[in-house]
């Protein structure tokens, strides 16, 4: 059980390695923020290998928080 995140950060760092050239903040978690605004917004799911939509809070996140799917993969789909 103590290996579980170690098993995960693996599956992430190898889905980077697949995806070659997509940008590095493509991989970091989905961050809805700490707010409670409801801002649509899309983030890249390193694990389905595509972008999806989220509501955003409006601060706090990380950069992988898009305004557009089509910035989303135009930045994390090679």
């Amino acid at each position: 059980m103590r290996f579980l995140p170690l098993i995960g950060l693996c599956l992430i760092l190898g889905a980077a390695v697949v995806a070659g050239k997509a940008a590095s903040h493509c991989y970091l978690p989905k961050a809805e923020g700490n707010c409670e605004a409801l801002m649509h917004r899309f983030y890249y799911d390193a694990f389905d290998f595509k972008c999806k939509s989220f509501n955003y809070g409006g601060c706090g996140g990380n950069a992988n928080n898009f305004y557009m799917k089509e910035d989303c993969e135009k930045a994390c789909m090679n």
